[in-house]
């Protein structure tokens, strides 16, 4: 492993633990405001003036067509399928994806349910199946030789907790660097964004509360950008030239 991919994956820890820091102030701050609302503290909330750390504003990573490709090659099931349900169905992995049920799923009608105990807004939402994930989720279902509440299970026939080991694995083997879980669903408001998917579309297939937070995940990339610069290139000779004009100057 090269030095600058050691430092990149040590800059994606660093974020990380800054983000979740931050995650969990919030969370205490909250407890504490409504143990107070319910009368169960006195005093003032003891975490009121601690400060957030500023989190980083770099590049978010998310997945190219040919990463994709070498990660699922890379991945057994029901691994495979838990990424796929990343990248197309947008589920947080640890949240959404590991606590889907079959009875969430409907293959008859191409669409998946996340349910609002299980959605961080609170909100159900319903999220249609592309061709790939669909067939992935109907494989998997016909593989099952003991039915099973949970979507994706243990050869044990229990639910994961998680699946850090298993993906850390199958990134190592597909020779990626800093990516996480989290990063499948990154892949997939980065895609929605570069297809033209309205961001208001986009934030209720994600299941984002805020707006602000789409725009964090919905960045593009640098091919992306470059095709919507070249529509504004110099015209060729074919084409009808543009006149610029100077305005005269009234004062003159």
């Amino acid at each position: 492993m090269n030095a600058g991919r050691v430092g990149e994956e040590q800059a994606i820890v660093a974020a990380g633990a800054k983000i979740a820091a931050n995650r969990e102030l919030t969370c205490l701050k909250s407890i504490f405001n409504r143990c107070i609302e319910w009368k169960r503290f006195e005093g003032e909330n003891p975490v009121k003036t601690v400060k957030l750390t500023r989190e980083p504003k770099g590049r978010l990573r998310f997945l190219s067509l040919d990463e994709e490709r070498r990660l699922l090659s890379a991945a057994g099931e029901p691994l495979r399928t838990i990424i796929l349900a990343g990248i197309y169905a947008g589920l947080r992995i640890q949240g959404e994806a590991l606590k889907l049920k079959w009875q969430d799923v409907d293959l008859q009608h191409g669409i998946l349910t996340v349910q609002a105990a299980y959605a961080k807004n609170g909100e159900t939402r319903t999220i249609p199946l592309n061709r790939l994930l669909w067939e992935a989720l109907e494989r998997l279902s016909k593989s099952c030789r003991f039915p099973s509440e949970f979507v994706f299970v243990s050869s044990k026939r229990e639910p994961f907790r998680s699946i850090r080991t298993a993906f850390t694995t199958a990134c190592h083997h597909a020779n990626l660097a800093a990516v996480s879980p989290h990063i499948l669903r990154h892949t997939f408001a980065s895609r929605l964004a570069m297809a033209g998917v309205d961001i208001r579309t986009l934030q209720e297939l994600g299941g984002w509360k805020e707006i602000k937070m789409v725009e964090r995940y919905a960045h593009l990339s640098t091919q992306h950008k470059t095709e919507a610069i070249s529509k504004i290139a110099r015209p060729t000779s074919e084409d009808s030239p543009t006149v610029f004009t100077t305005p005269k100057n009234k004062s003159a």
